[in-house]
């Protein structure tokens, strides 16, 4: 494919596992490939990110397979997003029990940056990462050992058998994850805008008009949630939380007016409550890597 927005490259792979090599397993012939590739990758115009949308038939035994990206990076620590933050761990074996973790968990990215340039590897449902030396892998499938005992239940042989479309992203990006957001590419790739056409009364000079639902400043708050309270159907909850590990204050602005705001826990039982500005701006401190829960009742019209 290649046209004015976007490019696509199509590459075809197939794989015959050793196992299936040495063992007839009712294959058309001795030889033939036991796995199937189609890997889509994308290139944008205006947007510097490489999607992949890998294909797989998969019926192997005892196989891993990932994803391998070598990178011009040199940084003595990987940074790995984890549930309301991001932690570092290093990138060369030092000892021996690093040596044998070969993967560690991680959300929707991992980094690897040094003071002017990174590369983020994105996904939307892979969590395995290892970051060694300049090399950022994911894994993409696993295949347990299929020579067990029939009364074992676990590991499961025929886990991860089977087709499957596995979508991740390459995102090279100058200064450090934090300047480049990384954390925002990672949630545009997984969460897509839903789109509708609608009447407006209003234009701006050009012919349309901009608004924003809601806005949340600085750029180290993310929220993570606004919706309506589970027990109180006519108040609505935000919730955000600190992505950098440094203490803000968070400036929000939403679209109706609120009449009253709390501070909330996790449960959504009210706290304290927070004074609102004269243009009705959420003006509220938030601590690093804090999560941040706000109740919020609108001015009913």
């Amino acid at each position: 494919e290649q046209g004015p927005l976007r490019g696509v490259i199509q590459i075809r792979r197939s794989f015959l596992g050793d196992t299936k090599l040495n063992v007839f397993w009712d294959a058309p012939a001795r030889d033939y490939p036991s796995s199937f590739f189609v890997q889509d990758i994308i290139l944008y115009e205006g947007i510097p990110r490489i999607d992949f949308v890998t294909q797989v038939d998969w019926w192997e035994d005892n196989k891993l397979l990932k994803v391998a990206f070598p990178v011009a990076v040199k940084a003595k620590y990987a940074t790995y997003e984890i549930p309301f933050g991001s932690i570092l761990r290093p990138t060369a074996e030092s000892s021996n029990w690093e040596k044998a973790r070969f993967e560690v968990p991680a959300l929707r990215w991992a980094d690897l940056s040094q003071n002017d340039y990174g590369v983020a590897l994105i996904n939307n449902s892979k969590h395995g990462y290892d970051i060694h030396a300049n090399t950022i892998r994911l894994t993409l499938l696993r295949s347990p050992a299929s020579d067990r005992p029939k009364s074992a239940s676990a590991p499961d042989p025929f886990a991860d058998r089977g087709r499957h479309t596995i979508r991740y992203s390459l995102v090279p990006h100058s200064d450090n994850w934090k300047e480049a957001l990384v954390y925002r590419r990672a949630y545009e790739f997984n969460f897509s805008p839903y789109i509708k056409f609608a009447e407006i009364q209003q234009k701006g000079k050009n012919g349309t008009r901009e608004e924003s639902f809601i806005k949340i400043k600085p750029d180290n708050v993310v929220l993570t949630a606004f919706k309506q309270c589970e027990e109180e159907p006519e108040c609505f909850i935000l919730r955000v939380y600190e992505a950098w590990g440094q203490k803000s204050t968070v400036k929000i602005q939403l679209p109706l007016k609120p009449k009253r705001v709390f501070k909330a826990d996790l449960i959504e039982k009210r706290k304290e409550e927070i004074e609102l500005d004269e243009e009705n701006e959420i003006n509220v401190d938030i601590g690093a890597y804090q999560i941040l829960t706000l109740k919020i009742y609108p001015e009913l019209s």
